[in-house]
């Protein structure tokens, strides 16, 4: 599901969402500047088991315990794509230790 660009979209219409739709493959939640760890924390690991792709580009709420929570879901070894470009907040390290952290993640974008 591609959102990008609804800089209005509420951290609760997103966990609605991830709740609706609980077998996403991919989603995009780029310059979603509104949302904070509370749309990724209580709906992307809460109900999302599948994500290949989870682009968090742009959102500069976004802190280390969405990547934390993220960690501890289903999607720590379903996710292939993890965009946190812009996530000025996340300072969970460098490209190798997300790698080691999500052992199928082949592309990884952070703010440097």
């Amino acid at each position: 599901m591609d959102l990008c660009g609804v800089k209005d979209i509420l951290d609760d219409s997103v966990i609605a969402i991830c709740k609706s739709f609980p077998q996403l493959t991919y989603l995009v939640l780029t310059w979603c500047v509104s949302l904070n760890d509370k749309s990724v924390v209580e709906g992307v690991a809460k109900y999302l088991t599948k994500l290949n792709l989870l682009s968090l580009y742009g959102l500069v709420r976004i802190t280390d315990a969405s990547v934390e929570a993220i960690l501890n879901s289903p999607n720590k070894d379903s996710l292939e794509t993890f965009d946190i470009n812009g996530c000025r907040e996340v300072t969970e390290g460098d490209d190798m230790s997300i790698r080691k952290k999500f052992p199928n993640v082949k592309v990884t974008v952070w703010h440097s």
